[in-house]
C-alpha cells in the first residue's frame, strides 16, 4: 500500500483565460498554453515525461452535450505534451455500461489522443493501488486508484465546468473521483449517504490522487440541474492551476455559486488545503460574468439536521428520481450503476426500470447522472 503524503501545492495560483470558442483550434491553443504559463505550470512538465491526462468523462456522449470535457481542449494540452516529446496517456473510469473507452470514443476524446500517438485507457481495467489517504474523513481511511494515477511522472486533470445536484460544483477536486476504478465508487456513495459526507470523501481522494495541474473547460459549461441534464450555457474560459482546491474556490466564487454553497471548497478550506489569503487570480476572466443557476441546494436544505433528516421532513425538502417511461430506453445503465440497489429491471421487456425499494433510496442521483437519454428527472412531488 502507497502512503499518499499530503502534496496540495503551496503555489495557490489560479489563472483565467477568457475564450469564447473552441475553435479555430489555434487560438484554443494559445489561450490554454498561455493559461498554463500564468499558473507558473509552464516548467512543470520535463520533456520525455510520462504525462497521465484525465478528462471529464461521465457518460458516452457526443461533445455538443457539454457533459464532457471537449475534445478541442484535450487537443490542445496533447500539442503541448507532444512538443516536449511526452509519453501520453489518456484515461477515465465512467461506470457506465460500455466501459471508459466506449466514454471516451463517443466524447471525440479518443480519437484525438490517438491522434497524437497516447495511449487511450479504461482506469477499471489499468489495474488499482491502494492509496492511505491523509486526513481521511472517517469511511476512507484507503482508496483504490489507477496505477496509472501514481506511476506517471505528471497527472493533469481536465474538468468540465459544471454544476451538480448533489455536490453543487463539479471542477477539479470532483474529477479525481473518475480515477477511482471499478465498483469502489458504488461502495463510497453506499457509505456516505448525504452530500456532506460524500463530498469530504470526495477532498479524501483529491488528496491521495494530487494531479500535478488543473485545467478547467469552461468555455460551454452545465448549469441548473447538472452534471448531465442541466442547461447548456457559454461560459468562456480556460481556467488552470496547479492545486484544484484553489481552482475550485476561485471557480465557486466566479460563476456566483458561493463558497458556502459548495462542500468540498469548504472541507478543503478546513483543512487547509486552500488559503484564501494566497490564492493569486491572474488573467483575464470572461466580462460580464452571467452567474450559473445552482442546482437545488440539497445540501444546505438539509444542513440544520446534520445530513439526517427525520424522514417526513427529508420526504418533503429532497428531491426523488423517478424514470419518464418515454425516455426510457431500457439499457439498465440506472440498474448497474445504483449504489444501494433499489432499482431493479422487470422481466417484461416493455418494462422501464421500477424503484423496487423505494424508502431505501439515498439521493446520491448516480441513476440521473448516469442516464445518457434524460429518462430519469427529479422532483419533490413525483411519487412513482
Amino acid at each position: 500500500m502507497v502512503n499518499a503524503k499530503n502534496s496540495a501545492p503551496r503555489t495557490q495560483t489560479v489563472s483565467l483565460v477568457s475564450i469564447d470558442s473552441y475553435s479555430p483550434q489555434e487560438k484554443l491553443n494559445a489561450a490554454v498554453l498561455r493559461a498554463i504559463n500564468l499558473c507558473g505550470a509552464s516548467g512543470l512538465v520535463r520533456p520525455g515525461s510520462n504525462v497521465l491526462v484525465k478528462p471529464n468523462v461521465l457518460i458516452p456522449v457526443a461533445p455538443s452535450r457539454s457533459v464532457t470535457t471537449h475534445p478541442a481542449v484535450l487537443h490542445a494540452v496533447c500539442e503541448w505534451l507532444h512538443g516536449l516529446d511526452c509519453s501520453i496517456t489518456v484515461g477515465d473510469s465512467t461506470s457506465h455500461i460500455g466501459g471508459g473507452i466506449a466514454a471516451l470514443e463517443a466524447a471525440g476524446l479518443a480519437a484525438v489522443a490517438r491522434g497524437f500517438g497516447a495511449k487511450v485507457v479504461d482506469f477499471d481495467r489499468a489495474g488499482i493501488v491502494y492509496v492511505k489517504t491523509p486526513n481521511a474523513s472517517g469511511t476512507l481511511p484507503r482508496v483504490g486508484l489507477s496505477k496509472l494515477v501514481k506511476s506517471a511522472d505528471c497527472v493533469i486533470s481536465l474538468p468540465k465546468l459544471k454544476t451538480h445536484v448533489l455536490t453543487t460544483l463539479t471542477c477539479g477536486v470532483k474529477n479525481c473521483y473518475g480515477m477511482v476504478p471499478g465498483g469502489q465508487k458504488q461502495s463510497i456513495h453506499a457509505l456516505n449517504p448525504n452530500a456532506t459526507q460524500f463530498s469530504n470523501v470526495l477532498v479524501d481522494i483529491f488528496e491521495a490522487a494530487s494531479p500535478h495541474l488543473t485545467i478547467v473547460d469552461g468555455i460551454t459549461c452545465m448549469d441548473g440541474l447538472g452534471p448531465s441534464n442541466g442547461r447548456i450555457r457559454n461560459f468562456g474560459m480556460i481556467a488552470a492551476g496547479r492545486n484544484a482546491a484553489a481552482v475550485d474556490f476561485v471557480m465557486a466564487g466566479i460563476t456566483g455559486i458561493g463558497l458556502h454553497n459548495v462542500q468540498t471548497v469548504q472541507e478543503c478550506l478546513r483543512r487547509k488545503l486552500v488559503i484564501p489569503d494566497s490564492v493569486n487570480v491572474v488573467g483575464n476572466p470572461p466580462s460580464p460574468v452571467e452567474k450559473f443557476r445552482k442546482p437545488i441546494p440539497i445540501n444546505r436544505l438539509l444542513s440544520v439536521f446534520k445530513g439526517s433528516p427525520p424522514r417526513f421532513i427529508e420526504g418533503v425538502i429532497v428531491p426523488r428520481p423517478f424514470i419518464t417511461a418515454s425516455k426510457c430506453r431500457k439499457c439498465g445503465a440506472c440498474v448497474r450503476i445504483c449504489p444501494v440497489k433499489v432499482l431493479e429491471m422487470r422481466k417484461n421487456p416493455a418494462s422501464v426500470p421500477v424503484f423496487a425499494r423505494r424508502n431505501d433510496c439515498i439521493h446520491c442521483y448516480c441513476c440521473y447522472e448516469a442516464c445518457q437519454f434524460g429518462a430519469v428527472r427529479l422532483s419533490r412531488f413525483h411519487r412513482a
